[in-house]
């Protein structure tokens, strides 16, 4: 029984870093009304940035964390300011297909910077906690406290205010 409620467990904690991504994926697509297929990329940019700072420098895991944030975000805006606000909001296509680009641009930068992809990116945490029998990694439990936080604060914000109800007429 135990291996059973471990195994669940990990799934619960892995399955919230889906989570935040699909949460991600909700309000571009649907609420936003975006077709941003460079979204992952984006994300994708900043772990390379983390992952580079830590082997390189070996910063500290807090650095990390920061610096890989940070370059999504950066990515994001470079998303935006190139494929999205020059061409409107009746550009579906085109800015569709101009974010695939950036898409592959995202890429191939990400390969010259950490070419052997066989880099994985640091824990933030080093310890692991046991809970009795079972046992749970620090980091998987801040990712799924983050998701859950996150899932109620835009539940509260699309459903308890008067910008989500302006939000959701939109839509």
């Amino acid at each position: 029984m135990i291996p059973f409620i471990q195994t669940t467990l990990d799934g619960l904690m892995v399955g919230s870093s889906y989570g935040l991504l699909a949460l991600g994926f909700a309000l571009i697509f649907g609420v936003m009304r975006r077709l941003n297929l460079s979204y992952g990329p984006s994300i994708m940019v900043g772990a390379y940035l983390g992952t580079l700072l830590y082997i390189q420098f070996g910063a500290p895991t807090y650095v990390v964390a920061i610096v890989a944030v940070a370059g999504s975000v950066m990515a994001g805006v470079y998303v935006e300011r190139l494929c999205f606000a020059p061409l409107g909001v009746g550009a579906g296509v085109a800015s569709m297909v101009s974010s695939f680009a950036i898409w592959m641009q995202l890429e191939q930068a990400s390969l010259l910077m950490l070419p052997r992809h066989s880099y994985p990116f640091p824990s933030l945490t080093s310890s692991l906690l046991s809970l009795g029998p079972l046992v749970v990694r620090p980091d998987y439990l801040i990712m799924l406290a983050a998701m859950l936080a996150i899932t109620a604060a835009l539940h509260v914000l699309l459903y308890r205010t008067r910008f989500g109800l302006g939000l959701r007429a939109i839509v």
